[in-house]
């Protein structure tokens, strides 16, 4: 972090976007479509080669989208460390996900499912270790310096020690022997040869809501304005407010439908349901790393 706040820049401006979209599966499809692409165009209008938001003088921003066939697990390994690593990575994927006693739990969970797996309807088997990127992946030789990571993906952060989405169940339903960080991002960050400056993720499963709502899909404000803020020089700490802004919003008007709902106001069940899982998937970003840490790019 020292070296790249005193030091040289040592990336060019260039942001690479990795969605795999996995066969028969509507959640890659949907982050894909509805988050992944819009997102590389809307940054891309405002920051790229023609940029309505690029400052006079100022070198545009390169974008390079790495989706289906493209978002192999070795693509994803010359992203993290590799000869195509950027300034800065979004993924968009499935995170892996293990029982409380399997072995993989610690080592493997949010690990990123890549274009590997064939689908839930071709594969109905335990994953292997070849269709996922995990923390033994990010090899000795990586060059990670200066990379800032987003992942969005189940457990790409962290994993509580009770499921956040039992709410029907008469007890908590505990999913791990106690809260952790997942392995992937502390790799990025603690690796020998320099690590990343910092990973955003999320801590449970992540839910579409965060960019996709019923007849409203692409709900990109969010993503847009902070990485729009990481491109303007803001720390990633800052840019991560509008993230909290959305969640302190959910909050709020989640607390006004459940309060009418106790006093006997007609309510839409299924629609509090909703936005209650938008609540809790809406708190579940974090930043792992120094919030103080800006792009460090040429």
């Amino acid at each position: 972090v020292v070296e790249a706040e005193k030091g040289a820049p040592q990336r060019e401006r260039r942001m690479a976007l990795f969605g795999a979209a996995n066969s028969d599966d509507r959640a890659t499809g949907r982050s894909l479509r509805n988050l992944v692409r819009p997102l590389a165009a809307r940054l891309d209008k405002a920051w790229g080669a023609k940029g309505e938001l690029l400052p006079p003088d100022c070198k545009p921003w390169a974008f390079e989208i790495l989706a289906k066939e493209r978002a192999t697990k070795a693509n994803l390994s010359r992203l993290m460390g590799g000869d195509s690593t950027p300034a800065l990575l979004f993924t968009a994927s499935h995170g892996m996900g293990f029982e409380m006693d399997d072995p993989r739990l610690l080592p493997h969970q949010g690990a990123l499912l890549c274009q590997e797996w064939p689908g839930p309807r071709r594969w109905r088997q335990s994953i292997p270790e070849d269709h996922y990127f995990a923390a033994e992946d990010v090899g000795e030789d990586a060059n990670l310096k200066s990379l800032i990571a987003f992942h969005f993906a189940c457990y790409g952060a962290g994993t509580p020690k009770f499921d956040d989405y039992a709410h029907r169940e008469s007890a908590r339903h505990q999913i791990a022997p106690e809260s952790f960080v997942s392995r992937l991002p502390m790799r990025l960050l603690s690796h020998p040869r320099g690590g990343a400056l910092a990973v955003v993720g999320h801590i449970e499963r992540a839910w579409s809501y965060s960019f996709d709502w019923k007849d409203a899909p692409q709900q990109l404000g969010v993503f847009t304005s902070a990485i729009g803020s990481l491109f303007d020089g803001y720390p990633i700490g800052a840019a991560m407010e509008y993230f909290n802004s959305r969640y302190a919003e959910l909050s709020s008007d989640l607390s006004s439908e459940v309060e009418r709902a106790n006093y006997g106001w007609k309510t839409d069940f299924m629609s509090i349901s909703g936005m209650w899982t938008a609540n809790n998937d809406a708190r579940s970003y974090v930043v792992l790393g120094d919030p103080a840490v800006r792009l460090s790019v040429r």
